[in-house]
C-alpha cells in the first residue's frame, strides 16, 4: 500500500474542520484529573462495570485506569483468562465506592468522622496502600483516650497494622485513664483479650485486675447475669481470667483478689500466695512475669527529646524574677508526652516548693525520687537541664491547647536569654508553642520529652 492510499486522519484541513464544527471535550480539560473525573461521570469509553450495593446500582469504569491504580483490578482485569465484564460489590454502599472511585480517578479524597473507616476497608480490600495511608492519617488525628478502643478494634478487624500499632501505643501508655472510662466497661471481650496480653501497661497489676472486675460486673448486669465469684469464673472463662497475672503482685494487693469467693479456687489462692512468697518453684497457670510498666530513665530508647532552644544564656538583669514559667502547646498528630526538661539556674536546682502544671495535675518536683523521676544534668554557667518524667503520661490531642506551668513560690525563678523555637517537627508531627499572659517566652520549660 501506497503513502499516500491511507487515510489521513489527522492531517491540518481535517483538524481545522472538526474545530470549525465544535469543541472537543477534550479540550476543555486542562488536567488529566479533570478529564479522567469526566470519564468517571459519564459511560464514555467504558469497558466495565460494577453492580454496587444493596440497590445494585450498576457504575461504569475504565480497566485501564482501575488497573493503574490497584494491582487487585490489574489481576482481575489483564492477567484472566476471562475478565468478568461485571463485578459485583453489593457490600458496600453506593456513596462509599463512589468515593473510592473518585479517589482513583482523580486522586481526591473526601474523608469525614463517617465515612473513613469505610473507605479504610476499601483501601485495604483493593490494596490501596496510598489511599489506606491517607486515611490513618486522618484517623490518627482524632485518637485520643476516649475513642481508643474502638479504634483499635476496628484496625484489628480490618488487619490495618499502622493504625493498630498506633492504638496499641497508646493504650499501653495511658492505660489508667482508659480504664477509667466508661467506654472500658463497654469493651468487646476480643479487645479486653489483647489488652491483657500485652507485655507493657502503664500500671499496677492490680489496678488491671480491678479494671477487669469492673468490666465483668457492666457485662453481668448488661447480660443480666449473677455477680458472684463463681459467676464471674464461669462468664470471663480460662482464657481471659489467666492473662491476669496474680503473681506478680504483692501479697497486700493479692489479699484483695482472694477475697471474692469463687473467682479463684483454693489451691490456686495457695500456689500463687507461695509464688509471691518466693517460695514456689511449681507449674502455675498465671503468669509470673512482670510487665514492664513504670517508664524510668532505662526506656530513653523510647523517648524522643524535643528541644525549645536554638541558643541561650543567663539573664542580665538579676534584679527580675517570675513567681512562674509557662508555655502553651498543641500538635498535629497525638502525641504521648512522658516529661520535661527544665533549665535550671544553680540557686533554683533544689527545686523547694516548685511545682510543675500539666493536663490539670500538680507534680511536687521536691519531692520526686532522684534518679527515677528525677535526672540532674549539668550544663555549662552553672545551669543544670532537669529531666521530669511524669508519673502518668499524658495525650496530646490535635486542636487543643495545652498549659504547662512551672511555680516556685519561694524564690521565683531567673531570668534567661536566647532564640527559642515557635515550632518543632519529629516525624510527620508538628508542635507549636505559644507565650501565655504573664510568663517570659524564654524559659526554664526547655525539652519536652515524648514517646515515639
Amino acid at each position: 500500500m501506497s503513502a499516500t492510499s491511507g487515510t489521513h486522519w489527522f492531517d491540518s484541513e481535517t483538524a481545522q474542520t472538526a474545530e470549525t464544527t465544535r469543541i472537543p471535550w477534550q479540550a476543555t480539560k486542562s488536567s488529566i484529573r479533570e478529564r479522567n473525573a469526566h470519564l468517571l461521570e459519564s459511560e464514555l469509553m467504558s469497558d466495565v462495570s460494577f453492580i454496587v450495593g444493596k440497590e445494585r446500582i450498576k457504575i461504569p469504569a475504565h480497566k485501564h485506569i482501575l488497573a493503574t491504580t490497584s494491582a487487585s483490578f490489574y489481576e482481575a482485569l489483564y492477567e484472566r483468562k476471562d475478565p468478568p465484564a461485571e463485578i459485583e460489590v453489593i457490600d458496600v454502599e453506593e456513596v462509599h465506592f463512589r468515593t473510592l472511585l473518585r479517589y482513583m480517578y482523580t486522586d481526591h479524597l473526601k474523608l469525614n468522622s463517617e465515612n473513613s473507616f469505610e473507605l479504610l476497608r476499601l483501601a485495604v480490600r483493593f490494596g490501596l496502600r496510598h489511599m489506606e495511608q491517607q486515611v490513618v492519617e486522618f484517623i490518627e488525628q482524632t485518637l485520643n483516650t476516649d475513642n481508643v478502643l474502638e479504634i483499635f478494634q476496628q484496625s484489628t478487624v480490618l488487619g490495618c497494622q499502622a493504625l493498630r500499632e498506633r492504638c496499641y501505643r497508646i493504650i499501653e501508655w495511658t492505660i489508667r485513664e482508659i480504664f477509667a472510662s466508661e467506654k472500658f466497661n463497654q469493651t468487646s471481650r476480643e479487645i479486653l483479650g489483647l489488652i491483657l496480653q500485652m507485655p507493657r501497661l502503664n500500671c499496677r497489676e492490680v489496678e488491671v485486675y480491678r479494671a477487669v472486675m469492673r468490666w465483668v460486673d457492666n457485662q453481668c448486669v448488661v447480660k443480666d447475669l449473677p455477680k458472684d465469684g463463681e459467676s464471674k469464673r464461669e462468664f470471663m472463662g480460662f482464657d481471659l481470667l489467666h492473662l491476669v497475672r496474680f503473681p506478680t503482685m504483692t501479697a497486700e494487693e493479692f489479699s484483695e483478689c482472694a477475697t471474692l469467693e469463687g473467682l479463684l479456687t483454693a489451691d490456686e489462692i495457695s500456689r500463687i500466695f507461695l509464688v509471691i512468697m518466693d517460695k514456689f518453684s511449681g507449674a502455675i497457670e498465671f503468669s509470673h512475669t512482670p510487665r514492664s510498666s513504670v517508664i524510668s530513665f532505662d526506656t530513653t530508647r523510647s523517648i524522643l527529646i524535643l528541644n525549645r532552644f536554638i541558643k541561650w544564656g543567663r539573664g542580665f538583669n538579676r534584679s527580675i524574677s517570675y513567681g512562674h514559667h509557662s508555655i502553651l502547646m498543641s500538635v498535629t498528630k497525638p502525641t504521648i508526652v512522658t516529661g520535661f526538661g527544665l533549665l535550671m539556674d544553680h540557686s533554683d536546682v533544689s527545686m523547694d516548693g516548685a511545682i510543675l502544671t500539666f493536663a490539670g495535675r500538680d507534680l511536687a518536683l521536691d519531692k520526686l525520687e532522684n534518679g527515677s523521676c528525677i535526672n540532674r544534668i549539668e550544663m555549662k554557667d552553672n545551669f543544670f537541664m532537669i529531666h521530669i518524667l511524669l508519673e502518668q503520661p499524658v495525650l496530646l490531642e490535635c486542636n487543643e491547647v495545652y498549659l504547662v506551668k512551672l511555680v516556685n513560690p519561694t524564690n521565683g525563678f531567673q531570668t534567661l536569654t536566647g532564640d527559642v523555637r515557635s515550632d518543632i517537627k519529629y516525624g510527620n508531627t508538628t508542635m507549636s508553642f505559644k507565650k501565655p499572659t504573664k510568663s517570659p517566652y524564654v524559659n526554664s520549660i526547655a525539652e519536652i520529652l515524648i514517646l515515639t
